[in-house]
């Protein structure tokens, strides 16, 4: 039970390192399916740097994803995520972005879309199913109860609700850029409150078991 509550606390205070909103752009990634650098986050200040290159993937196959700067809504895959973002294995694929070994871009890419319930869109650049299939596989096997931990990455949601003038499909754009874990900003009350309260509860509680044993 304690071991529990010190996760639980430990995801709330990476979640909320994380802005609300952020403005972010996209090229085409060198090692990832997308490269995201981020203009603007709100508020501030955030744990998401400005003008820095973040590696990113698709999470929607059919979505008309916009080269312009684009204003997301945030969210950590480790925490609730509201009913409007569409249901996806989260921890198998936050195994895959801390496990990618040398494979190649579009195999990983294919593989994040098997568990955001896509299928490859027509046009997609050639890549060796075999790897996807190597990297789905290893998912499957290690990944169903994965949660990242210090230094490694976890995905942030990045969601734009569908908007005439950047997607003519009608389809909302959603993508993922992987942040280190821990991704704690230099904490601030109350928002330290929160962990170190969490902390000296599980102290106390600790210690009030041992008394009642002794």
């Amino acid at each position: 039970m304690l071991v529990i509550i010190s996760l639980l606390a430990l995801v709330s205070v990476v979640s909320a390192g994380l802005p609300a909103t952020a403005s972010g752009t996209i090229i085409s990634g060198s090692t990832s399916y997308w490269d995201l650098t981020f203009s603007s986050t709100k508020p501030v200040p955030s744990d998401i740097q400005y003008n820095k290159i973040y590696p990113g993937w698709s999470l929607d196959s059919v979505s008309d994803i916009s080269t312009d700067a684009v204003t997301y809504q945030i969210y950590s895959s480790l925490g609730p995520l509201p009913a409007t973002l569409p249901a996806v294995e989260w921890n198998k694929i936050n195994y895959i972005i801390n496990n990618k070994g040398t494979y190649d871009k579009y195999a990983l890419q294919a593989a994040i879309w098997h568990y955001s319930g896509n299928t490859i869109p027509p046009g997609y650049p050639s890549f060796d199913q075999g790897e996807s299939d190597k990297i789905i596989a290893a998912a499957d096997l290690n990944g169903e109860h994965f949660v990242p931990t210090t230094g490694q990455k976890y995905a942030v949601i990045l969601y734009a609700p569908f908007s005439p003038s950047k997607d003519a499909k009608g389809i909302d754009q959603l993508i993922a850029v992987e942040l280190p874990f821990p991704s704690i900003p230099a904490p601030e009350f109350p928002s330290l409150a929160l962990p170190v309260g969490m902390m000296l509860g599980i102290a106390g509680s600790v210690y009030f078991i041992k008394g009642r044993k002794e």
